[in-house]
């Protein structure tokens, strides 16, 4: 399921971030900025192969890319530590071909293989500047059989600004929203442990925005009795450090 959300990127730079919940496997399509054009693909070779395809536009022009090793004449993402900086100065992979996280068969310079949190380091582009941001996976092996699931994704809104794998926020914001809970149930959607402001902002998975408005409460419940049955994107954007942070809800 591509989580499409309309681009949220204010002139001061943040780091936006999508959390994947539940977290998804099978065809997954990456849209970092939200702007309806998918930037990666996750899929399968077979079922021993795990495979990333950077995604742009004709021949891949944009150069969006994984960082990556290459070893005997194949190029594979590699798997970041928390925290790599991931910028302009890393190894990034050739942009014109997929790339494999994982062999179940024995390919050793797979490095996703039976990983727990691995961070793939991904560059897009957004207007002609390069952009950098992160993507989390878990990948399990067995019988000769590879699985994955895509767990989050933020890139930083700054062209040409580094991020951290696994950064979710800038500087002293950085667990703005770690102890945020959202839930829904019977059309509502309850957002509690907020600790400031934050304005809401309700997509559907074209990117058209149903709902918005504040959340001032530490524990606020949005009303969509009014909604179509189906599944939407909420974000929160914390109105004193502008932290954002993106959910699926289900309705």
């Amino acid at each position: 399921m591509s989580l499409a959300i309309a681009g949220v990127a204010d002139a001061s730079g943040q780091i936006v971030y999508t959390d994947v919940d539940p977290d998804a496997g099978g065809v997954q399509f990456i849209d970092l900025d939200g702007d309806i054009n998918n930037d990666f693909l996750l899929n399968f070779v077979g079922s021993n192969a795990v495979r990333g395809v950077p995604i742009g536009g004709s021949a891949n022009s944009l150069g969006n890319a994984f960082i990556g090793i290459t070893a005997s004449s194949f190029n594979y993402p590699a798997n970041l530590s928390p925290g790599a900086v991931i910028s302009s100065g890393a190894g990034w992979n050739s942009v014109y071909a997929y790339h494999d996280f994982c062999y179940a068969d024995g390919y050793s310079n797979s490095n996703f293989c039976g990983v727990t949190d691995g961070y793939m380091g991904l560059r897009f582009d957004i207007g002609g500047s390069y952009h950098y941001g992160w993507a989390r996976i878990d990948v399990t092996t067995s019988g000769g059989v590879s699985d994955y699931v895509l767990k989050d994704y933020a890139y930083n809104s700054t062209p040409g600004a580094s991020i951290n794998a696994g950064q979710q926020a800038l500087g002293i914001d950085e667990n703005q929203f770690s102890n945020v809970r959202i839930s829904a149930l019977n059309k509502a959607i309850t957002i509690s442990n907020l600790t400031n402001n934050a304005e809401y902002v309700l997509f559907d998975l074209s990117g058209k925005t149903v709902m918005n408005g504040e959340a001032k409460n530490n524990n606020h419940v949005i009303e969509a009795n009014f909604m179509a049955t189906g599944v939407y994107i909420l974000q929160l954007k914390d109105i004193n450090t502008d932290a954002v942070i993106r959910k699926k809800v289900i309705l």
